[in-house]
């Protein structure tokens, strides 16, 4: 599940600003001993490593041995990581979660011009795609010491349709888990690939696709239009309009404004998509995997068929 404490949270972070190195590439990671560095206590950091690698929020990027001192791993940051601390920004109403561009170049890409048509709605719609999907790590099976099942991570999302939300799952069973070399030797080190950067850039894809469908979902979907309506309308706090009070006067100038944004968002989104040939292929590819899955695909169609 992509849920986070506060400390949790406070790690991640740490790992997601350094992402990159002063000159710009990825860096080789943090390494447990600098975590101190950080504000971080590398004690608290060692009673919360088994949850990160577990829940791929961090992958081990590699090692440094040196003499008899125990081996110094270094961890980096995953696109899983980043969207649990995403989903734990907007939970505590925090400033909205900034989109890594590093992990979502297309949603980066047009983050400021989605932001200029939808305004807080674009916030809202972050926040649903969020709920929407779950990956978990379904551990490995034991019998003694034969493994019997390695373990993988199973994804779900939730497709709105007419009636009501329905699940897909993926399983990513090729997930691999680097360890470090038994060895006499007494100094050596090591920097890890990425062995699971296909499904970081499935996990990425998926929810590219997700934000963007969600967007033309309320466009088009009168239920989904009327939740989100609601919600500003409900929610004081959640209005678009600073100005919006609880009178019926300034009720109908929240429902005008979102409606508005909701109209000119959906031209947008789809202008965006058809003119952008590798969103355009992500796009019509995913509504195609899932017209194909289910009975009840009359939006799903819908969208798919204004999709040049």
């Amino acid at each position: 599940m992509l849920d986070l404490t506060i400390m949790q949270a406070k790690i991640i972070y740490t790992f997601m600003i350094h992402y990159k190195d002063e000159s710009g590439n990825t860096s080789k990671g943090i390494s447990k001993n600098e975590m101190q560095k950080y504000g971080i206590d590398k004690n608290t950091f060692r009673t919360l490593e088994d949850y990160f690698l577990k829940n791929y929020f961090l992958r081990l990027s590699g090692f440094n041995r040196s003499g008899l001192r125990p081996d110094d791993k270094y961890f980096q940051i995953t696109v899983l990581g980043i969207l649990a601390f995403m989903k734990w920004q907007l939970g505590m109403k925090n400033p909205p979660p900034f989109l890594h561009r590093d992990f979502f170049p297309l949603l980066f890409k047009y983050e400021d011009e989605l932001g200029k048509h939808y305004g807080e709605i674009l916030d809202y719609v972050l926040e649903i795609t969020l709920e929407r999907i779950d990956v978990q790590f379904e551990a490995e099976l034991k019998l003694g010491k034969k493994i019997l099942f390695d373990g993988n991570l199973i994804e779900g999302i939730k497709i709105p349709t007419e009636m009501m939300d329905i699940t897909i799952f993926r399983n990513y069973d090729e997930l691999i888990m680097p360890k470090i070399p038994i060895s006499n030797k007494p100094r050596m080190s090591e920097t890890f690939k990425n062995y699971n950067q296909k499904i970081d850039d499935n996990i990425t894809e998926r929810f590219t696709f997700l934000l963007f469908f969600n967007l033309l979902h309320i466009g088009i979907s009168n239920r989904a239009a009327t939740n989100c309506v609601m919600r500003f309308l409900y929610e004081p706090d959640k209005k678009p309009s600073k100005q919006a009070k609880t009178s019926s006067e300034k009720d109908n100038q929240v429902l005008d404004e979102i409606f508005t944004r909701l109209l000119e968002g959906t031209k947008k989104v789809f202008s965006i998509i058809n003119n952008d040939e590798e969103l355009h292929s992500l796009m019509k590819s995913s509504l195609l995997e899932i017209t194909n899955m289910l009975a009840n695909r009359k939006s799903i169609q819908a969208i798919y068929d204004k999709l040049n």
